[in-house]
């Protein structure tokens, strides 16, 4: 919408667009730049080689679009997901593993339900009626066969902890990771935020951005860099206001 206003009505449409900001801030909203986008993805300028989609399911285009030359590695145990994903990737290159992710190899039981499609049992919600027994790998064993450095992106209905475990030398190649995490008790067993965040600053990463989830607050996506990174600056990466030029 501000591109839209800029384009069409120039400084008179970024007015506009502050106006109706504040009457929406008063309200009780916030306004601000998405910030689960190609476009402010970009502005991190990562430098990786391949990333890493971890529950797939239809897709995360976004992320997909900001990073246009890297290789793409898709790994979800659901099927339908193969077919699913490709309405986005649009023939892309990609490589695909149709398993789950923990930290040991075996197999699991996957209480299938769509995109909440869950190894835990779940407590926030309705349960999947039907479930499958799935395979389970590392990604520490696929990703030795992939060029780094890598971004990971990780959606696993409250199996992130787990995912994360079985990928500690992964995690040594990784510029950024982003996971969906739980900020309330949504699955019996799963994991508190802040132990989240303790294996993560365990590998040496630090949150650098909090994304709440747009319909719910009981989770957020979550992006970490290495501690060491620039992006934890205080002004490394500007979130633009409306009415700005993008």
């Amino acid at each position: 919408m501000t591109d839209f206003l800029s384009d069409a009505f120039g400084a008179a449409g970024r007015v506009a667009m502050r106006f109706y900001a504040r009457k929406l801030q008063r309200a009780g909203f916030s306004v601000t730049e998405a910030r689960y986008t190609a476009r402010y993805l970009q502005k991190f300028s990562f430098s990786v080689s391949t990333i890493f989609d971890v529950g797939v399911y239809e897709g995360t285009p976004e992320l997909y679009k900001a990073f246009p030359k890297c290789d793409l590695v898709l790994i979800d145990p659901l099927p339908e997901s193969l077919v699913l994903v490709e309405d986005v990737l649009n023939g892309r290159a990609h490589k695909y593993y149709q398993t789950a992710l923990g930290d040991s190899e075996g197999e699991a039981t996957l209480s299938m339900s769509g995109p909440s499609s869950s190894l835990m049992e779940r407590i926030d919600g309705v349960q999947g009626e039907q479930s499958t027994r799935v395979r389970v790998t590392t990604l520490d064993a696929i990703s030795a066969g992939h060029q780094g450095p890598f971004g990971l992106k990780i959606d696993t209905e409250g199996y992130e902890m787990e995912v994360l475990k079985g990928a500690s030398k992964t995690l040594e190649q990784c510029e950024f990771v982003i996971t969906e995490a739980s900020m309330r008790r949504r699955f019996s067993g799963g994991y508190a935020f802040s132990e989240l965040i303790g294996l993560m600053a365990s590998h040496g990463f630090e949150a650098a951005e909090v994304i709440s989830h747009p319909r719910h607050n009981r989770l957020s996506d979550v992006l970490f860099v290495r501690k060491d990174s620039r992006h934890l600056e205080p002004k490394a990466v500007k979130v633009s206001k409306p009415g700005d030029r993008l």
